[in-house]
């Protein structure tokens, strides 16, 4: 298993490749550089899941899904909604959402 300090040096890697192919480089992505996953502690990563939205189109109603204390739903057929990014990755596996 690489050590931290190799993981941060890929990520240094990979954001200097995706800045090379911008026309202008944005330095600011390198200040904003998140930390590898499996380093955030459970508040961290929770706060991260929780700012990641996905907005999708409900195909089959769904009843409330309670996931780790919280509910999302319940939602109708044609109904179009933003909801957090974990819950949209299930709705999709279940065949009830598609993206928009």
């Amino acid at each position: 298993m690489p050590t931290e300090e190799t993981i941060e040096e890929l990520v240094d890697r990979a954001i200097d490749e995706v800045l090379s192919r911008e026309e202008k480089p944005d330095e600011d992505i390198k200040k904003r550089k998140p930390k590898p996953f499996r380093y955030l502690t459970g508040e961290e990563a929770q706060a991260e899941l929780a700012n990641q939205t996905t907005q999708i189109s409900v195909m089959k109603e769904e009843s409330c899904t309670k996931i780790d204390g919280d509910k999302f739903g319940p939602y109708l057929k044609g109904e179009i909604v933003e909801v957090p990014h974990h819950i949209a990755v299930f709705l999709l596996c279940k065949e009830v959402a598609k993206t928009v």
